[in-house]
């Protein structure tokens, strides 16, 4: 609670006592908080000095986090002292600690901040220690330190390691600790860790209205003998669909923050929602490195292989696509992303961007397929209200005068585009005994969700929402669009209107959808209900 209010300006926040009382029922507490507010600040001036020589206070203002009449937060102010100090690094100046005075002004509220550059003591580091990861290697906790044996100490490094350490997931505690080294200027670094198990096996079930009742099976190990890297194996299967991936995750490459990954996947759909099946392969290779404090770009080497059989539809489109081979191809691809979601000063709000191009430039047909995700989400009222929206879209250009395949298009799933069924919107193909959705080359869909409680006890773990999804599928090859039949080529906006209830029950969570489509085609697919539910055991 005083890291709560602080954080959000309230500098004289106290609580006051605390209250526990057993229930009639007797099988819970009630815990009461007395506190005290106080006035929220905001800052007020900010300065950056110094009395040593050869330090100018303007190299370290692009550093500066904070400004007048921004909310005051010690999370912020903190922030700001570690880009100072990894400026004076970059400047050549060792051993610079930067020291905040601030000065509290009742009246107008407000918090001045001045943050002195002084001269630290000459402290190096000697030796660093660790102890207690009997199945760990020394080297996954070692690259988690900036600082090397005879690097200049500085004290919140250390801390900033220490949280890393944690941040693995790897032990069941972490104790970062120093002491005296064989001189006064020298210092010990002592790590402490605990191990804990780091695999998984779970099995588990799913339904939604889509796709039925599904069967899953994951195993996961966080540190594959030792090594910190990460394997994963899954296996989904429903009425329909079939799918098996594997993967393996080398979280620091050569000892540097570069993520390698190599993973596999295989699937198999029967009359998925369609009146054919396909076969589907992809074999990836990605290494991944941050750009920014909050971005990060993948550029990965991918394979892909398709296959369209066993079509009983009468759609001469999608027999064609049945009589073309196999497609088999070779590629690169990047991705960059920006999530500031975690690591905002905000726990409560973030945003995220993610987009992502895959180039087949081998194999038997050439392609561009590109894809954009972004959204932002917030809490209001007493942070028990959440506001997200997402803006999603992609687009497929293909090269040397061939076109897609229907396994190529982008279709809108109901996880993608609430009120319609799977493939219930876009291009499709109508005649005597058919109407088969073709997907398209290009989509784009917003969707706009609130989440908010009722009144109703938490125990009862019911919460109700309300969502505004808009957005279209279009976009065929000309030799496909002008066969006999096909509509919803162009661009055609749908929008839907939706309430939901959320229940976190014993087997799972449950999610209902009623939903009510104000903009629509003809021949669209609607879905007026959804359900879902997930479980593990």
């Amino acid at each position: 609670l005083t890291d709560f209010y602080k954080q959000r300006g309230f500098v004289d926040f106290k609580i006051l006592s605390v209250n526990s009382e057993l229930s009639q029922t007797r099988d819970s507490f009630f815990v009461t908080f007395n506190i005290q507010e106080g006035q929220q600040f905001q800052f007020g001036n900010v300065d950056i000095s110094t009395v040593l020589s050869g330090v100018n206070p303007a190299d370290f203002e692009a550093a500066l986090k904070v400004k007048k009449g921004q909310i005051y937060s010690p999370q912020l102010v903190e922030l700001t002292i570690a880009r100072m100090e990894r400026r004076a690094l970059d400047l050549g100046l060792d051993f610079i600690v930067i020291k905040p005075r601030e000065s509290q002004n009742e009246k107008p509220l407000t918090m001045d901040l001045v943050l002195e550059i002084s001269q630290g003591p000459r402290i190096f580091i000697e030796r660093i220690n660790i102890s207690g990861n009997t199945t760990t290697q020394d080297r996954v906790v070692r690259r988690q330190f900036e600082l090397v044996e005879g690097d200049p100490f500085n004290p919140r490094q250390i801390r900033r390691t220490a949280d890393r350490i944690r941040k693995l997931n790897l032990f069941g505690s972490t104790g970062v600790t120093t002491r005296q080294g064989s001189a006064p200027n020298k210092i010990i670094i002592d790590v402490k860790v605990t191990e804990k198990p780091t695999g998984s096996l779970s099995f588990g079930a799913n339904y939604n209205s889509a796709d039925g009742v599904g069967l899953l099976a994951n195993f996961k190990e966080a540190n594959f003998l030792g090594r910190g890297q990460a394997v994963a194996f899954s296996f989904t299967t429903t009425s329909n669909t079939n799918n098996l991936g594997i993967s393996l995750t080398e979280p620091a490459l050569l000892s540097r923050d570069l993520s390698f990954n190599v993973g596999a996947s295989y699937r198999t759909t029967i009359s998925n929602n369609a009146l054919y099946d396909t076969e589907s392969l992809d074999v990836s290779a990605q290494l991944t490195f941050p750009i920014s404090e909050n971005g990060r770009l993948g550029t990965k080497v991918f394979n892909e292989s398709e296959l369209i059989k066993n079509v009983t539809t009468g759609s001469t489109i999608i027999q064609n696509d049945a009589t073309r081979p196999r497609r088999t191809n070779y590629g690169l691809g990047y991705a960059y992303s920006l999530d500031n979601r975690r690591t905002g000063l905000n726990p409560k709000a973030g945003s995220f961007l993610r987009f992502s191009q895959d180039m087949a430039l081998a194999g038997d047909e050439n392609f561009v397929r590109s894809n954009l995700r972004m959204g932002a989400e917030t809490y209001i009222g007493k942070d028990d209200v959440r506001l997200t929206a997402v803006l999603e879209s992609g687009a497929l250009a293909f090269q040397n005068n061939t076109s897609s395949r229907i396994t190529d298009r982008f279709f809108m799933s109901a996880r993608t585009f609430r009120g319609f069924a799977p493939g219930g919107i876009g291009p499709r193909q109508k005649g005597v005994g058919y109407d088969d959705a073709l997907g398209g080359d290009y989509y784009a869909v917003a969707r706009f969700e609130t989440q908010f409680p009722i009144g109703l006890p938490n125990e009862y773990g019911i919460d109700f929402g309300a969502f505004f999804d808009v957005g279209s599928v279009w976009g065929l090859d000309p030799s496909i669009s002008s066969s006999a039949g096909v509509l919803y080529d162009s661009f055609t906006t749908r929008a839907v209107l939706g309430v939901t209830m959320f229940w976190s029950t014993a087997i799972g969570p449950l999610r209902f959808n009623w939903t009510d489509a104000v903009k629509k085609e003809v021949f669209d697919v609607e879905q007026t209900f959804d359900l879902t539910i997930s479980t593990s055991f």
